[in-house]
């Protein structure tokens, strides 16, 4: 990625704490403990088997999480905001494919409320909405996008 471009993350947040060895260590052995007693006690017949399985599970992501540093919903996929000089790629969310904005193809952009609003040469209107955003990035991306614009001689209103 080069400084000319803007790639916003909305699975993985870069607040996320990383742990240290000794820390990922210590969580893992938590982790396999608690999942072992419930193994345990499904052996001795006094856990239903569906607890045994989620506790298992639900440790197994644990595990990943620890060693990982990244949450369990990122093995599903990405969601993200790409901005640069050539085309904007937007993925709003893990389930949803990603939209793609040619630079070229754009002849307006306008303002809305919670979306920035593209025109296309052919009259086409597409929506960029923005509402999942945190503030200063939905910032960072209406400078960016304004920057490029001005840049391309885009009517930006």
């Amino acid at each position: 990625m080069d400084n000319n471009e803007v790639y916003i993350d909305f699975v993985s947040r870069p607040y996320q704490q990383k742990t240290s060895k000794t820390g990922k260590i210590l969580l893992s052995i938590l982790v396999l403990s608690v999942v072992f007693a419930y193994v345990y006690m499904y052996i001795q017949a006094k856990m239903h088997p569906f607890f045994v399985y989620f506790w298992s599970i639900y440790g197994i992501l644990g595990l990943y999480q620890v060693f990982t540093g990244k949450s369990f919903i990122s093995i599903l996929g990405k969601a993200y905001i790409k901005i640069n000089r050539q085309e904007i790629i937007y993925k709003p969310n893990l389930f949803k494919k990603k939209k793609i904005i040619d630079w070229q193809d754009i002849v307006s952009l306008k303002q809305k409320a919670g979306y920035l609003l593209f025109e296309n040469r052919n009259a086409e209107e597409l929506k960029l909405p923005y509402s999942n955003m945190e503030y200063a990035k939905v910032q960072e991306v209406k400078s960016k996008i304004e920057e490029i614009a001005k840049e391309k001689g885009i009517k930006y209103q």
